[in-house]
């Protein structure tokens, strides 16, 4: 009696820890995959996602119980913010408020002042078109996406990254431009000296 219970106990545990095993396999194995397509060292991609962190937990303080339609992205420790806020005076306390509350090198903003929301369905368009931005960078032969980071709002592409060399950072903004519905092109993306 005792036997069966411990073998039935052993073949539990074991069917629970294949499970945990197989979860903890995909998610190594997507977080690799992601690491691999990506150009900044992992601890570099671990500082941006800390830093989007304290950019959202700065904005969440700056616009609490305003109007904010704000989007965000980090790469290599620069900041891009961009969206519909309110009022000016929020605006600027919100950008300084990033740049003396976190660990950003530099924080560029493309905020409008407006007192009414985006539609949702706007909303859903940028979406979109970062995805189809980011799929035409991969397809792109001459450039490494994983260099770039790419943020849309209101059909303007907003662009960080490091660039090879200047033909790259060319292509790159010429591949986006390319992209049906982009109506600009922001670049705050660079060469970069080795």
């Amino acid at each position: 009696m005792w036997y069966i219970f411990r073998l039935s106990l052993i073949i539990a545990c074991t069917s629970t820890l294949v499970g945990c095993c197989s979860v903890l396999l995909g998610t190594v194995a997507g977080v690799s995959v992601y690491s691999a397509t990506d150009k900044r060292t992992l601890g570099t991609q671990v500082d941006d996602k800390i830093l989007m962190l304290e950019v959202r937990n700065i904005v969440n303080g700056a616009c609490d119980g305003r109007y904010c339609n704000l989007r965000y992205n980090a790469f290599e420790g620069e900041v891009v913010v961009v969206g519909d806020i309110d009022i000016e005076y929020t605006k600027d306390t919100l950008i300084n408020k990033i740049r003396e509350n976190s660990r950003a090198t530099k924080v560029f903003s493309d905020i409008s002042i407006t007192g009414s929301s985006q539609e949702a369905q706007n909303k859903t368009q940028d979406v979109i078109l970062e995805k189809n931005i980011a799929l035409q960078l991969i397809l792109e032969k001459k450039v490494e996406s994983g260099r770039y980071s790419i943020i849309v709002h209101d059909k303007v592409a907003y662009v960080l990254g490091k660039a090879a060399n200047k033909e790259e950072l060319e292509q790159v903004i010429l591949v986006i431009r390319n992209v049906k519905d982009v109506e600009k092109v922001v670049s705050y993306a660079y060469v970069n000296h080795f």
